[in-house]
């Protein structure tokens, strides 16, 4: 079974859909026809697809119907899955440990229970599936809900210790990585054109998602007003999309501002299109006002990367940012509204390690002070 990327004839955006011998695999296309009804982004949807891509690869190869399948099947599934290749199916031997993160294996369990939720709700499975092996009370009163209900933050208790191999793993939380002031110049200095530097300056100046950069127009910007707004976008000809599903605004700087215009006055020339982050240069002759995309900037940062001999991404800007702004003592409800997080308990969640590295640093650093 293959993931395949094709234009959504009705709602005019890029959607997926799985194949399985060059057929459509009308299950599973069903349900991520009914996600795209329902307004999920395609990046999400591309996730659902290749998840159960997976799972159904994993099915067939057991010679299993998907509508038999217990919680037997899923846990020998996520068994299997946890310690098998990336790219493949094929078991990984044991001293090379878990291939896949935790992060990977919820998400897998999350695609397979809300398949199986949409598919039970519309009347597709009925009692064909073993809802006996949850658990006798279940199974004498079966509710749809209760089916897979790992995927829930709330499990029923006549379920609980019956799907306790399906609680979700609690990632292992990590510290969130930022870039030193000089290796941010050095990061300005390598860009061989405006357009990267301006790129570049907006992600450090906002903390803009690289996404929601890629997929700015021009008339989302007001110099005049330093601010430009963020708006939630599916039609993005790029591929591109803004995570945050809330249009919001952003206050840019005086300076950023006047590289814009030169930006405009300098490079842009005749090139016309409506997004601010065009390709400039085309060797193959194609069109120079086609959106940058999230590959060309993927590109620029290993590049950079490979300068340097260190490891830098977009979002790594986006984290310096905030922690910039959070050593300033900027209240916390202001950086959580200017990064487009929903709550404020995001915000504390992704930076709490500030808290303690900050106390460790002002501690030894006063003892080093009174040493000295």
């Amino acid at each position: 079974m293959r993931v395949e990327k094709l234009n959504h004839p009705v709602l005019n955006r890029v959607t997926y859909r799985a194949y399985l011998d060059g057929l459509p695999v009308k299950h599973v296309n069903k349900f991520l026809s009914h996600l795209d009804k329902r307004d999920f982004a395609p990046n999400t949807v591309k996730s659902y697809a290749h998840d159960l891509s997976q799972y159904f690869r994993y099915l067939n190869k057991k010679s299993l119907d998907w509508k038999h399948s217990d919680i037997e099947v899923i846990t020998s599934f996520i068994a299997f899955y946890k310690h098998s290749k990336a790219d493949s199916l094929s078991v990984l031997p044991t001293e090379l440990g878990q291939a896949r993160s935790i992060s990977t294996i919820n998400r897998a369990l999350a695609s397979i229970s809300a398949f199986y939720r949409y598919k039970l709700n519309i009347g597709e499975l009925g009692q064909s599936i073993a809802l006996e092996a949850i658990s006798t009370n279940v199974s004498k009163n079966p509710k749809v809900k209760e089916f897979l209900s790992f995927a829930s933050a709330s499990r029923p208790q006549s379920v609980s210790r019956e799907l306790k191999p399906f609680r979700r793993a609690k990632p292992v939380k990590r510290k969130v990585k930022t870039i030193p002031e000089d290796v941010q110049l050095k990061l300005i200095e390598f860009c061989a054109n405006s357009r990267d530097r301006l790129l570049i300056c907006l992600l450090l100046e906002t903390g803009m998602r690289v996404g929601q950069a890629l997929q700015l127009r021009h008339s989302d910007i007001e110099s005049w007003d330093s601010k430009l707004t963020i708006f939630y976008r599916l039609d993005n000809s790029n591929e591109v999309y803004s995570k945050t599903r809330t249009s919001y605004e952003v206050v840019i700087t005086d300076k950023w501002a006047n590289m814009y215009t030169n930006y405009l006055l300098n490079e842009i020339g005749d090139i016309e299109s409506d997004y601010v982050f065009t390709k400039l240069y085309r060797k193959d002759g194609g069109n120079r006002g086609e959106p940058l995309s999230y590959p060309s900037v993927k590109f620029l940062f290993k590049r950079f990367s490979n300068s340097i001999g260190c490891n830098i991404t977009p979002h790594m800007l986006r984290h310096t940012h905030a922690t910039e702004l959070l050593r300033q003592k900027v209240p916390i409800e202001i950086v959580s509204k200017r990064l487009g997080h929903s709550s404020i308990e995001t915000t504390k969640n992704i930076y709490e390690h500030l808290t303690a590295e900050d106390m460790k640093n002002t501690i030894f650093g006063s003892k080093e002070g009174i040493e000295k």
